[in-house]
């Protein structure tokens, strides 16, 4: 379903939920203020079940209906449906959620892991029994047709002592429950990358692991009031030991923030063994060629759309409203700092269909190019 779908009146949904069967029950908008809130209604005291996108959760909001709503009475929220009866017609919140985010799901996907690696373990090596598999570290990716990946580093243990550790990735599919595809190695050490000293397989796997869910956590915070989940891909990643608790970690990735364009991006951080977690991790907005962006390129067709946009309004907001068009200037300067990049430049813009005018502005936007966090604008010496 699409929630950004036009609001239809109460009524036609009323009406549509009259012929709605319980298995293809369908949730609509219907407030313009908030896409994401829908109803579901029993009509003639029939219960209806209306479908939960994927990679979505749903929450009660309001009782819309002079019979009562009761959680776990007259309306049910599942994984994949609300199911209401009894004439309970209500609206409710659909948010953006982790694949796995439900703790039984995860339970679930662990066990399938769990018992098709120890499988494969015991054919591949002709064990007379079925050795235990201990999951140490894992993530997640949303893949297509209802799949996820399912990723990390495990323990193989005979008899209840260690045998090996190894990296697997699998692939766990959401509608038949079950691992369809998996691949596992012993990790080895990786060749030098130059000055320092590179970190082993086993715990390459786990940076890798780590940076993705530490940059979609990012991410998620930047756009949490996007329609979408952000997605970050590791694509090419450089490990140097620091210290005895510390490695230097870079590399490429592409990040996806409006569930279609892929962008590509760099990343640097520290990760502290020792908490356990990432210090000044970064990220920046990297041209094709795998460079970052300066003032000496051309600006980036996503940065530059993003600033036309934010331009746009702010000229809507100090004209009090209007048609307005923006061209922004590509010779630009730009200033790069922690979590932000600052754009200097010219920009045209008509208004209502006016001459065209010329100013300055300056925008502070988010690394990933798409988010203006603010914006300045000003007249330039000798324009009208």
């Amino acid at each position: 379903m699409n929630t950004a779908t036009k609001a239809i009146p109460a009524l036609a949904v009323l009406g549509l939920a009259m012929f709605a069967t319980p298995a293809n029950a369908q949730l609509f908008p219907f407030q313009n203020t908030d896409p994401n809130v829908v109803r579901c209604e029993s009509v003639e005291s029939r219960e209806v079940r209306c479908q939960v996108p994927l990679g979505k959760t749903a929450a009660f909001v309001e009782q819309h209906s002079q019979s009562p709503c009761t959680a776990g009475s007259t309306y049910f929220i599942n994984r994949d449906a609300i199911v209401v009866t009894r004439g309970c017609r209500a609206s409710f919140r659909l948010s953006d959620a982790s694949v796995l985010g439900d703790a039984t799901l995860r339970a679930e996907v662990r066990a399938a892991l769990a018992t098709a690696l120890s499988t494969r373990v015991r054919a591949d090596n002709g064990f007379s029994s079925m050795p235990s598999i201990v999951i140490d570290s894992e993530r997640e990716r949303p893949l297509a047709n209802g799949q996820v990946g399912y990723d990390g580093v495990a323990r193989v243990l005979r008899s209840n002592s260690l045998w090996r550790t190894v990296a697997f990735n699998s692939v766990y599919d959401l509608r038949t429950r079950a691992i369809v595809g998996l691949d596992y190695g012993t990790p080895t050490a990786d060749p030098g990358t130059g000055s320092g000293t590179t970190e082993t397989g086993l715990r390459r796997t786990q940076l890798r692991t780590r940076v993705d869910t530490a940059l979609e956590t990012m991410l998620y915070s930047e756009y949490r009031n996007s329609r979408t989940n952000p997605h970050f891909e590791l694509l090419t990643d450089i490990a140097r030991v620091v210290s005895t608790n510390e490695t230097a970690y870079s590399g490429t990735g592409r990040i996806n923030v409006d569930g279609s364009n892929w962008l590509p991006v760099t990343f640097e951080g520290t990760y502290d063994w020792r908490a356990e977690a990432f210090r000044n991790l970064t990220y920046k907005l990297s041209t094709p060629g795998g460079g970052t962006a300066d003032s000496t390129a051309p600006m980036d067709e996503y940065v530059e759309a993003t600033l036309e946009r934010a331009l746009a309004e702010e000229v809507r907001r100090q004209k009090g409203g209007g048609n307005v068009q923006v061209v922004v200037n590509r010779r630009h300067g730009v200033n790069r700092t922690s979590g932000a990049v600052r754009y200097t430049g010219k920009f045209g813009y008509s208004w209502n269909d006016g001459d065209w005018l010329t100013r300055g502005f300056e925008a502070e936007v988010n690394p990933s190019g798409q988010q203006v966090r603010s914006v300045r604008i000003w007249r330039p010496e000798g324009s009208y």
